[in-house]
């Protein structure tokens, strides 16, 4: 049996399209078209994404759910800039991230999304509130006599 990569909408919130520009038009937030991911190894050439089409609206809920090897972490790299697929499109706000150059997706991923990923890579160095801060610091996003009442707002969100 084949693995399957599966997303399941799990809460849906009316979308307000006039704060979506969407690349095609269409009001949506993220849009996938035709995502393929191959990865070339000694034993051949493994498919991890084969012609994914996805849109997903502001305020949606959603899950990625498969199996091991499904593709499940290939396609949020690939949501999030991290990669890139092999061929396809991937449209993020508008942003075609799909053809961005390496600098303009560094900029576009230090300024637009945040990965919390399952082995987190924190600075044991620093506090979490320097942690939450260091971003801000790359991206000159805040003044830095606003980062840390920032870096606060978001913490309380998390709480």
């Amino acid at each position: 049996m084949k693995n399957k990569l599966e997303t399941f909408k799990l809460h849906d919130t009316a979308p307000q399209a006039a704060q979506v520009q969407s690349f095609n038009g269409n009001g949506h937030l993220v849009e996938v078209r035709q995502a393929i991911k191959t990865f070339d190894s000694p034993a051949g050439r493994f498919t991890a994404l084969k012609g994914i089409d996805l849109d997903l609206n502001q305020g949606e809920f959603v899950a990625i759910v498969g199996k091991s090897g499904s593709g499940k972490s290939t396609l949020l790299n690939i949501l999030t800039g991290i990669d890139r697929p092999t061929t396809g499109e991937v449209l993020v706000g508008g942003a075609p991230i799909s053809r961005l150059t390496e600098d303009q997706i560094a900029r576009w991923r230090g300024r637009t999304v945040g990965v919390v990923f399952q082995f987190f890579q924190l600075l044991p160095t620093l506090t979490v509130i320097e942690n939450v801060m260091l971003p801000m610091d790359f991206c000159n996003t805040f003044p830095g006599r606003e980062r840390q009442a920032r870096a606060m707002q978001l913490l309380d969100k998390l709480a």
